[in-house]
């Protein structure tokens, strides 16, 4: 109607230099399936033929309303990109409008383009255990997280005594540490030492990227030992004792020589001795 107007006009006073505007064009690409919780960059991109905006939006379904929506500035051809992310599976339509400046959020624009994402509900199976059951004092604690997470996983680590709530009944106490899972990798998470013996509880949180509310939490135990403790300095010792009496040995020479590979053969099975004791008591 706007352009049989302006022919119109043209026709009986005469528009010496008018040209007709470009015509508008718009597209929405986005990929046909994602995941929940997962955010994607979705790339709206056309041409308008005059001072207009560009109107996007998500609706649950595979149609468009207009509604609320971001915006920007679309004169000219031009290229914008949008975050999307949605915690709900199922169809979602991305919907882009053309506008003028002046139109609302309400107003169904000149130019429509849709792109439907289905989206799948993340999996995520991960079990959170102790690297070693049992460890010595001042001992950097490790833990690893193993499974797998579709979606990138944040985990928030920290360490509980034994007696209390469990990890999901309680928030977390102290200082955390932090891990990222994504696929089948898994994660190790450092915890820092222990200077008490004791038997204590594993605590972590599962975060998604932008997510408020934990998705999960794990929880395992782990014993900081004082026997452990002691075993791993009488290995230090006899291992420091033996390897001073093997390089006497290597010097020795003539009958001094027999002397002391018999002192070297003794304090190599007291460090095997104190080796095994490890490997019991820790």
């Amino acid at each position: 109607m706007r352009r049989r107007m302006l022919l119109l006009c043209c026709a009986v006073v005469g528009c010496a230099g008018w040209t007709e505007p470009a015509s508008a064009a718009l597209e929405v690409i986005a990929p046909a399936t994602g995941l929940t919780g997962q955010k994607y960059e979705i790339t709206v991109r056309g041409s308008g033929p005059f001072d207009a905006r560009v109107r996007f939006q998500r609706q649950p379904g595979t149609t468009c309303t207009p509604g609320y929506a971001d915006w920007e500035r679309a004169s000219g051809p031009f290229t914008h990109t949008f975050d999307f992310a949605e915690a709900a599976p199922g169809p979602w339509a991305l919907c882009a409008r053309l506008v003028t400046a002046e139109d609302g959020d309400e107003a169904p624009g000149f130019e429509q383009a849709v792109a439907v994402i289905q989206l799948s509900q993340a999996q995520r199976s991960l079990s959170l255990i102790a690297a070693r059951p049992v460890y010595a004092l001042g001992e950097p604690v490790d833990v690893l997280v193993q499974g797998r997470a579709d979606v990138e996983t944040s985990v928030w680590a920290w360490v509980r005594a034994l007696d209390g709530p469990p990890c999901a009944e309680a928030p977390w106490i102290g200082d955390q540490s932090y891990g990222v899972v994504r696929g089948s990798g898994g994660t190790r998470i450092g915890l820092g030492t222990i200077t008490v013996p004791g038997t204590y509880r594993i605590c972590a949180q599962l975060h998604d990227a932008g997510a408020p509310e934990p998705q999960g939490v794990l929880e395992t135990q782990v014993v900081v030992s004082q026997a452990c403790t002691d075993a791993q300095r009488s290995r230090a010792r006899r291992t420091a004792s033996y390897r001073r009496a093997r390089a006497v040995y290597r010097r020795a020479r003539g009958a001094r020589r027999a002397r002391a590979r018999r002192v070297m053969l003794r304090r190599q099975a007291a460090m095997d001795r104190a080796r095994d004791r490890v490997r019991v008591d820790c």
